[in-house]
């Protein structure tokens, strides 16, 4: 009863509201205490992740639901701001937080107020500032720091380009492209940055014009150019106001920039008219003649829609109308010496005043920030005035110029391993100019992930993979379609414009409007399509996904840039169980067969996605794929396809069916007649013809038919199922297709021949004439009288000058993301002989620390990892050590070899975690396992071609050994191999796959063979260097890497010379009264011989240690310096006396120099014969 009547009282209590909110109270209290306690956080945080698991299970073994969410993780683009560092970030990378919350975990009011730069109700903090803000940092690049932008004035707003040009006291000569029909922006050359002195139009602009007022204006690089570098109608009182703003700002101040009223009065004898110009005439002729031969020969079928000029650049050779006819045409940086964008500290803030209105970005003393983070900062920032053209591309050159120079830096510290040097005498400099440096003037281009060395590395890598792996399955690329992805629209409109949109209405935006929203701002651009990829690769690494049960393994992927400047990928696929072609095996083939039936398909009625889709896949010619031939124009694509009945794998003849020469005539005579119809059945894509109806039309059989298909092969190849409508369609995976909703292609690898002839290739290549540009190059340099160092300067100029590159393939440069992927790390095994190893000498810094004897100058190698692992590992081979283990300096998780790692293009960093950490005999690192095998390269003697280095390699990778030279050196290799053999090919075929070696010999066969369909072909036409793609263009724009590093460009034979000093007369006196009666009698009698005749003397001088011949030859030298200096009408400045030695540390004893350096000698620092004197070192000794 009691029980009763309490739950009856408590009933009725309920219904009182001021109880209610009392009992809530207490149960929100009670519900927050309990959330304090760690062991419910825990159990909260492990339900979770089995929540999260589950979910992520359930879309594994769902393609719809992966689907699903797919097309919801793609609509999520960079919007969210976080408050520390004020960059754009996608939600996954942002938490949210309340003031309270970061107090209750131990953070300081006043703290958070300086981490949150920007003030919100709710905090953001993407994923690096939060990880330093709850250690209680502040945050490298917190805008509070220093980074935070300032407010532009309104003078500066409304200034258009060429206007802000005119108030720079640095001008950032760049030529600047159109790219395609979109109208992306590319760079061709190099940056040329040319200060404005105060005599120029900086500081001369005048005051006497009125608001409406406006002139034409040709900024030239140089008077005699051709081509303005910009030009366009400028408002004078507008960059009069803005110039005035400027003026009083501290920067300026510095600078000395002033006002004038002497402007027009200068610049008057350069006054032209602009509309009638005969230039411009002549352009326009060549426009419309380039029109014409389009025409003419039918082959361009890109519909290209029309773009709206009128962006945010100026472009050159713009019509302007509603203007004045006469206007101005000068040149102010024309004689002014370029400067070093590296040594020039505020040239940032000196070329943008839009960006930097003026002022000069103060950094907290002490935060330490490379300009490649702030960089970082500025691109990612949610205010995007640096995503503008001109800034990108100023800063992907100086970022590529300081990275050109640390390389030119390192690489000189770079030697062949010489044994017993000291820490001394690596400080010494005239020593180490002795030593053989490394010579190869081609590979340190591999700092720059846009050059042929760099591709030339990933090819290797590649190659690696496949001799350890196998042969790929798939070769997949997938393009960007930023027009056509309308989730891409609304996150553009949403960070450009601070405008929400629907994607039905960006659907329905105009082509125009969509083009300008993708020119504006190719970071986001980048960061999306990048996003989009890595969403898509998750679906299909999944079970479920479109590779139907064929699980993907392995992967490498390669980001190259399309001509209108849009990225897309070429990827390597490994997928388990896929089926292997073997062409004497009936049942592979036909497994082959319905796998690729399977996967790939080219039918215009796809039923996985809608149907419009199909046109991203129809092929339409354009100049990039029109291609010579016989005087023919073919597509370099081989499209239009062959029609087939169903997919076939089609083999050449073999030397069984010999065809004779009748029989070779006919089947080439009716491929003629085939291809011609296949030319006009393909400009009718609604066409309905089958198979069938398409032999009638030929007057051939199936079988006749096949014939002349396979009488053109050379190595088998496979043939789709392709009705004579869908012979211009690209092979797509349906699954695939209606995910990415972008071009893409998908092809079977048939064998190593064909991943060598064109995966391989296609998927390392590099910028489109480059390596045969620098190669040549090189190739001359050796003809020469050259240094390491002038070969450095040589190579990385041509590469710098002759370099082209999009916008979004800077941003990708800028922001550090890969454009290369593997699924799994490459390390590189150095097997040379120890003497001909390249080591890296330890800074100077580090140097200076040693005690002066230590031989610990060289960086630790891997091979040094190797030797002093622990003695629990001392039955672990060089290959397992490389692959299968981790060397870090510090006992961490993290832990990596520290040679050859760098790879921030490498997927997994998987360490065993259950591993025990290893300490190294020498106590300089720790060892831990990984849990997947890294790639191993190596030098891959061949055994027909240096079987005692074969058998050397085997034995240093595939046996343990513990000293080289007792155990791989001084041993009879063969021998000890034989003893081995079974073990060394064991754990060998861990690494070499069996079908290494037919890779390597069809890549031998394909670097001796010149691939007719390779992109590089000069049949192939290009149309990028037309003038009517130019924006910025100011003639002859070579820089000079030197010049940038602040070295003296001069040539080094001239450089390296000492202007020869007399000692005080004091100090002669002394010195001479030190000599004994022998030194004495020897100093006049040489000073006789010289007064006396001009014949040719050849003394000796000798003695032992501590006689005196150091300071007879300095008493000699300043005794002729004397007589020379007393003769009338002698210059002091010319050379007549030199003191050399042939070693840095005698040339050190007396005062002198080594003869490399003063003859300019190229004999250890080259592999070439000694030559001749340079003429202009022989006139300075004569």
């Amino acid at each position: 009863m009691d029980n009763r009547r309490r739950a009856k009282s408590q009933k009725i209590s309920r219904q009182n509201d001021e109880f209610e909110t009392e009992d809530n109270k207490r149960r929100a209290e009670a519900h927050k205490i309990k959330h304090e306690e760690e062991k419910y956080k825990e159990d909260e945080r492990r339900k979770n992740a089995l929540r999260m698991q589950n979910n992520r299970d359930k879309y594994k073994n769902n393609f719809d639901g992966m689907k699903s969410n797919y097309e919801l993780k793609i609509k999520e683009g960079p919007t969210h701001i976080c408050s520390c560092c004020g960059g754009l970030w996608f939600e996954y990378s942002i938490r949210e937080f309340t003031i309270e919350m970061l107090t209750n975990k131990g953070l300081k009011k006043e703290f958070i107020d300086t981490v949150c730069y920007l003030k919100n109700t709710i905090i953001k903090l993407c994923v690096t500032c939060r990880n330093d803000i709850m250690l209680n940092k502040v945050p490298n690049l917190c805008l509070s720091n220093g980074l935070a932008f300032y407010e532009v004035p309104d003078c500066l707003k409304i200034l258009t380009e060429l206007e802000e040009r005119l108030i720079l006291p640095r001008i950032p000569f760049m030529v600047i492209r159109s790219l395609g029909s979109c109208k992306q922006f590319g760079l061709k050359s190099n940056l040329v940055n040319v200060p404005m002195n105060a005599d120029t139009n900086v500081s001369v602009l005048p005051r006497s014009f009125s608001d409406t007022h406006t002139i034409q204006l040709k900024l030239m690089r140089q008077m005699k150019n051709k081509n303005a570098f910009m030009y366009e109608t400028i408002r004078p009182k507008v960059v009069h106001t803005a110039v005035k703003y400027l003026v009083e700002q501290e920067l300026y101040k510095d600078e000395g920039i002033v006002i004038s009223h002497d402007w027009l009065k200068e610049y008057s004898n350069e006054r032209e008219n602009f509309i009638i110009d005969d230039e411009d005439k002549k352009f326009d002729e060549n426009e419309n003649i380039s029109k014409d031969f389009d025409d003419e020969d039918k082959w361009n079928e890109c519909d290209d829609k029309p773009v709206n000029p009128s962006t945010t650049e100026t472009l050159l050779n713009d019509e302007i109308g509603d203007q004045n006819d006469i206007g101005i045409k000068f040149a102010p940086g024309e004689n002014n010496r370029p400067i070093s964008i590296l040594m020039d500290l505020k040239v940032d803030e000196l070329t943008f005043p839009k960006i930097y209105c003026g002022k000069q970005r103060k950094i907290k003393a002490n935060v330490k920030l490379t300009y490649a983070k702030i960089a970082k900062s500025e691109l990612r920032m949610f205010d995007r005035r640096c995503g503008r053209i001109s800034k990108l591309f100023f800063t992907y050159k100086k970022l590529q110029t300081r990275k050109f120079s640390d390389a030119i830096s390192i690489n000189l510290r770079k030697t062949k391993n010489t044994k017993n040097i000291t820490a001394t005498q690596m400080l010494n400099r005239d020593y180490v100019n002795g030593l053989i440096h490394n010579d190869d003037a081609f590979t340190f281009l591999r700092c720059d992930r846009s050059s042929p060395a760099f591709w030339e590395l990933k090819k290797k890598e590649v190659m690696a993979m496949i001799r350890q792996l196998g042969c790929p399955t798939l070769f997949l690329t997938l393009s960007a379609a930023e027009t056509k992805w309308s989730e891409l629209i609304v996150i553009l409109t949403q960070v450009l414009e601070n405008k929400v949109i629907t994607l039905e209405e960006a659907e329905n935006m105009s082509y125009e409007k969509k083009c300008d929203l993708i020119r504006q701002d190719p970071v986001t651009c980048v960061r999306y399509f990048e996003h989009r990829l890595k969403c898509l690769w998750e679906i299909l690494s999944a079970p479920c996904g479109p590779f139907q049960g064929y699980e993907l393994v392995d992967k490498y992927v390669r980001t190259e840039f399309q001509v209108r400047g849009s990225p897309h990928v070429h990827a390597l696929l490994w997928l388990k169980n896929a089926p292997k072609y073997d062409e004497n095996n009936p049942e592979s083939i036909e497994r082959c067969i319905e796998f690729i039936d399977k996967l790939i398909s080219v039918s215009s009625k796809p039923t996985e996605f809608p149907e419009e889709l199909i046109n991203l896949q129809r092929h339409k010619h354009s100049h990039t794929c029109k291609k010579y031939v016989k005087d023919c124009i073919k597509c370099r694509f081989g499209i239009p396809y062959f029609p087939m009945r169903k997919t076939m794998i089609l083999e050449p003849f073999s030397d069984d069916e010999k065809l004779t020469k009748k029989e070779r005539e006919e089947i080439s005579k009716n491929r003629q007649n085939v291809i011609k119809e296949l030319d006009k059945i393909s400009k009718d894509q609604d066409n309905s013809l089958t198979f069938e109806e398409f032999l009638k039309h030929v007057n051939m059989n199936e079988e006749e038919y096949i014939k002349i298909i396979r009488a053109e092969l050379k190595k088998p190849k496979v043939f789709l199922k392709r009705a004579p409508n869908e012979i211009r369609i690209n092979a797509y995976n349906p699954m695939i297709m209606s995910l990415h909703k972008a071009n893409m292609d998908i092809q079977f690898i048939l064998d190593p021949y064909a991943c060598s002839m064109y995966c391989v290739d296609y998927i390392s290549k590099s910028e489109n004439g480059m390596p045969k540009l620098l190669r040549e190059a090189l190739n001359e340099l050796k003809k020469g009288n050259n240094t390491v160092r002038e070969r450095l300067r040589v190579i990385a100029n041509k590469f710098l000058n002759s370099s082209e590159i999009s916008a979004q393939e800077a941003v990708y440069h800028i922001l550090s993301i890969p454009l290369s992927t593997s699924s799994r790390s490459t390390v590189f095994i150095n097997t040379n002989r120890p003497e001909n190893r390249i080591s890296m000498v330890k800074s100077d810094e580090v140097l200076q620390k040693l005690e002066p004897d230590s031989k610990d100058v060289f960086v630790q190698g891997l091979i040094d990892m190797y030797i002093n692992r622990p003695e629990e590992m001392k039955n672990i081979c060089l290959a397992d050590f490389a692959s299968l283990y981790n060397v870090s300096k510090k006992q961490t998780n993290n832990v990596q070899i520290t040679e050859n790692s760098g790879d921030e293009d490498v997927i997994d960093n998987e360490i065993d975690e259950k591993s025990v950490a290893l300490k190294m005999k020498n106590g300089k690192g720790w060892i831990k396992k990984r849990t997947k095998k890294k790639i191993i390269r190596f030098r891959n003697f061949k055994l027909h071609q240096d079987p005692e280095n074969y058998y050397r390699e085997q034995l240093m990778l595939f046996l343990p050994w513990s000293n080289e030279e007792k155990d791989l050196i001084h041993i009879n290799h063969e021998e000890t191999f034989e003893l081995n053999k079974d073990l060394i090919q064991q754990k060998r075929s861990e690494y070499v796959h069996r079908e290494a070696n037919e890779f390597e010999q069809a890549f031998e066969e394909n670097m001796e063979r010149e691939d007719e369909n390779d992109i590089n072909d000069t049949n192939i036409e290009y149309d990028q260097d037309k003038n009517e793609f130019l924006i910025y263009e100011m003639g002859n724009n070579e820089g000079d890497i030197f010049v940038e590093m602040g070295i003296n460009t001069r040539t080094e034979k001239i450089e390296h010379f000492n202007v020869p000093k007399m000692i005080p007369d004091a100090d002669y006196q002394r010195l001479m009264r030190s000599l004994n009666s022998s030194q004495r009698k020897y100093t006049l009698n040489v000073m006789n011989l010289i007064k006396d005749g001009d014949k040719q003397l050849f003394h000796f001088i000798n003695g032992g240690a501590g006689v005196g011949k150091s300071t007879l030859i300095k008493a000699v030298y300043q005794s002729i310096l004397r007589f020379y200096n007393s003769l009338p009408g002698f210059n002091p400045e010319t050379i007549r006396t030199a003191i050399c030695a042939p070693t840095g540390k005698a040339a050190a004893l007396i005062d002198g120099m080594t003869l490399h350096s003063f003859l300019s000698l190229p004999v250890n620092q080259c592999k070439h014969k000694l030559v001749k004197l340079d003429s202009d070192i022989q006139i300075e000794l004569a």
